[in-house]
């Protein structure tokens, strides 16, 4: 087969410049050998109960690279990792926060961690009353296959 195509390739080439110098224009077909590559970011991550109405969260983007009419995949990129405090927030605070993600298994999955201190305590007029800092952190793996 990969012969043929390759004849082809060289007639349609041979009678696209025969048909070009008589001043005619001519479509030649892509390829056979080109591929279409699909791309969908999707966000992936980890995520805690912390309270009850509050979560915190390890995010990451993840961009899955697909080759269009075939099951083979692989993890393009992993950005934006971030982490969030969300839900009933009164008197939380988040800090030293650190969030990562690294593809792993040559683009097969994708590691995404991240931690941080949560910092309970009262709102007052005079500042914030701590009480309780809670270290905090979560991972996880993403793999195509």
């Amino acid at each position: 087969m990969p012969v043929r195509s390759a004849i082809v390739r060289r007639l349609l080439a041979v009678v696209g410049a025969v048909t070009l110098a008589f001043g005619a224009t001519a479509v030649v077909a892509p390829p056979a050998s080109a591929q279409t590559i699909v791309r969908v970011t999707t966000t992936r991550g980890c995520e805690w109960t912390t309270g009850v109405g509050q979560y915190w969260r390890v995010k990451a983007d993840v961009t899955v690279a697909q080759v269009a009419g075939s099951s083979y995949r692989w993890i393009e990129s992993a950005t934006n990792a971030r982490t969030e405090l969300v839900g009933f927030t009164l008197g939380v605070e988040e800090s030293n926060q650190v969030a990562s993600a690294s593809i792993r298994n040559n683009g097969a999955s994708v590691y995404i961690s991240g931690s941080a201190v949560l910092s309970y305590g009262v709102p007052t007029p005079w500042g914030g009353i701590n009480w309780l800092s809670l270290p905090i952190n979560c991972s996880t793996t993403y793999s195509v296959y």
